[in-house]
């Protein structure tokens, strides 16, 4: 399983709408709408590279009012870590 973390950048005003769209898509386990650089952030989860390209280049990335996409991959998860204080 391939896990990519998409950062996306969305015109003013679209970003309901965007999410909305994203989170149809079969592949995007989870999305967020979040403040900062970046206006939201989907999970994205696949078989290989080509199915991960093929989502955030052929389904993302063709939404009307995405603007920016930075795709990280994911090398190695840390479930169930927990950060102490």
């Amino acid at each position: 399983m391939i896990q990519g973390i998409v950062l996306i950048n969305i015109a003013s005003g679209l970003e309901e709408e965007v999410v909305s769209k994203i989170k149809g898509i079969p592949s995007v386990s989870q999305v967020f709408l979040v403040y900062g650089t970046y206006d939201a952030v989907a999970l994205v989860e696949v078989d290989d590279m080509g199915k991960l390209r093929d989502v955030v280049l052929g389904n993302i990335r063709r939404i009307k009012g995405v603007l920016s996409t930075t795709t990280l991959i994911v090398m190695e998860s840390m479930k169930g870590m927990r950060q102490t204080t």
